[in-house]
């Protein structure tokens, strides 16, 4: 299901200051070494929360549910590094 149709915003990619405000924040997953970070649950989980609160601020329902936040984060993270589906599918499996 698309998360614009559970009451969540359209999934929008991150601006330059955004981006680097998520790295900043050690939370790109691309610039955190898994041996110096969190773990990967943890990383993502607290990413997505940032993209609630820094890209979707006011636009997310109290009542979401973690799976479609996690969703449109994942979506956001996508739309901002131009990353195809079939290419985040193929990264998971590896």
């Amino acid at each position: 299901m698309s998360v614009s149709k559970l009451g969540l915003p359209k999934a929008r990619s991150m601006t330059r200051p955004e981006r680097q405000s998520f790295r900043d924040e050690r939370l790109d997953p691309a610039y955190v070494n898994p041996k110096d970070g969190p773990n990967f649950l943890r990383l993502n989980s607290d990413g997505a929360d940032w993209i609630a609160d820094n890209i979707y601020k006011g636009q997310i329902p109290e009542d979401v549910s973690c799976g479609d936040m996690l969703e449109l984060a994942e979506e956001t993270y996508a739309l901002t590094y131009n990353i195809k589906k079939r290419q985040v599918k193929e990264e998971k499996n590896s």
